[in-house]
């Protein structure tokens, strides 16, 4: 079998798991905000501009844009890409140690829980300091 047929599912299965985990970025970011995570398009936060598809692809965008807006040239934080990061190698972790299996998925999904739960209050705490909701 070719390389690459072996190596797409992996490629597969880390996309995912970064396109999940800049999802949750999104929430953690959105909620405590009291903003919608389902309305709405992402924009921008320095000048509102709502972003394309080719802005918002996990990983890939970030190290194009050299961590800027393509808009604005505003820099976006490093948070975007760790968190994508973080998602993919833990997506990739769970598949290689329990296989493509129900129970790998369960723990994957209970690490982005914790991981959501961590972020949320990260992002409450730092509003507090702000002196913000």
């Amino acid at each position: 079998m070719p390389f690459y047929l072996r190596a797409a599912p992996w490629v597969l299965g880390f996309f995912f798991g970064a396109s999940l985990f800049s999802f949750l970025n999104v929430v953690a970011w959105r909620l405590p905000r009291g903003r919608s995570f389902v309305a709405g398009r992402s924009a921008c936060p320095a000048c509102g501009h709502t972003l394309g598809f080719f802005d918002l692809v996990p990983v890939l965008s970030w190290l194009f844009l050299r961590g800027r807006c393509r808009y604005c040239g505003a820099r976006v934080s490093p948070r975007y890409l760790l968190m994508e990061l973080l998602g993919g190698a833990l997506a990739l972790l769970c598949a290689a140690l329990l296989g493509a299996t129900p129970g790998a998925a369960l723990v994957y999904l209970a690490l982005s829980a914790l991981t959501l739960a961590l972020l949320l209050r990260r992002e409450r705490r730092l509003l507090k300091e702000k002196g913000g909701k």
